[in-house]
């Protein structure tokens, strides 16, 4: 709850009000007394886009002819070299120094997050010995690697997204468009901007 919170604070002070629309719903091609009809509309140099329901129904987006910029931008653009500056530190200062160029290869980053092929002989125990940097509150009371259940929700600590669980497989596309196999047999798909259920259902990949 409180990332989301977090989160949604963050999404406002970034938030691109040049992308607003104005929606207009159109029942007429021609204008009727004070109201423009479909034709005025989509004649505008306001005119972005339309969707038509039915032949008598149509959605019409323009661009707003005046954009006030009222959003706190330097907080988010704050924020995310603090998010920069935290993630460079730990895939240099720490992953790359505790494991060297050839045993860490980086398989997919974003804005918070960071998925790497590890060679070591338990990086389990590698997070139990640098327990400081890690938010371990996921984790079973009773893991078998010993690891203590630490630093919830602490600012800058990484989270084990698997819980755990090794992967097995990655397959990475492009930003938020990926998925994984943990060695329970659990597939994690995701997909931004992109319908749920079908993407559950009906993207596989053939292994």
């Amino acid at each position: 709850m409180y990332k989301l919170l977090v989160n949604a604070i963050f999404g406002k002070c970034m938030e691109a009000v040049e992308k607003h629309l104005n929606i207009r719903l159109v029942t007429r091609w021609k204008n009727y007394t004070k109201s423009r009809g479909a034709e005025s509309l989509i004649a505008s140099p306001h005119f972005h886009s339309l969707s038509i329901f039915n032949e008598n129904f149509v959605a019409i987006q323009l661009h707003k002819p005046k954009v006030f910029f009222n959003k706190p931008v330097y907080i988010g653009f704050s924020v995310l070299d603090i998010s920069k500056t935290t993630m460079y530190s730990f895939h240099y200062d720490y992953i790359k120094k505790l494991y060297g160029n050839n045993n860490a290869k980086l398989l997919y980053t974003d804005t918070d997050s960071l998925i790497y092929s590890i060679k070591t002989d338990d990086v389990y125990a590698d997070i139990k010995s640098n327990i400081s940097k890690f938010d371990t509150s996921n984790y079973k009371p009773d893991n078998p690697y010993g690891i203590p259940l630490v630093n919830k929700a602490v600012l800058g600590c990484f989270k084990d997204e698997a819980n755990g669980r090794p992967m097995l497989e990655f397959l990475g596309l492009r930003s938020k468009l990926y998925d994984y196999v943990l060695a329970d047999n659990t597939v994690v798909k995701k997909a931004k901007v992109t319908d749920t259920h079908t993407f559950r259902m009906k993207i596989k990949k053939k292994r």
